[in-house]
């Protein structure tokens, strides 16, 4: 199977084995694991835009930022 090189083989037998280390790695949203070509695939990286003191806080709740999740 495989890993992405930053993960130790110790670290995957944490995880439980592959099949939880392949599923942990597309729930984090490091990579996915494609079954058709069976490879592990990095994701992007995603950027995301800072939100300001003063801006509505992206959790949807409709307060500002600085007084809801920070």
């Amino acid at each position: 199977m495989l890993r992405l090189p930053e993960h130790s083989g110790e670290f995957i037998r944490m995880k439980g084995g592959w099949g939880p280390y392949h599923r942990w790695c597309e729930k984090m949203g490091i990579a996915q694991f494609n079954n058709y070509t069976e490879e592990l695939v990095r994701l992007p990286k995603k950027v995301m835009k800072k939100v300001g003191r003063n801006e509505p806080c992206p959790c949807g709740s409709g307060k500002k930022s600085k007084k809801c999740c920070r």
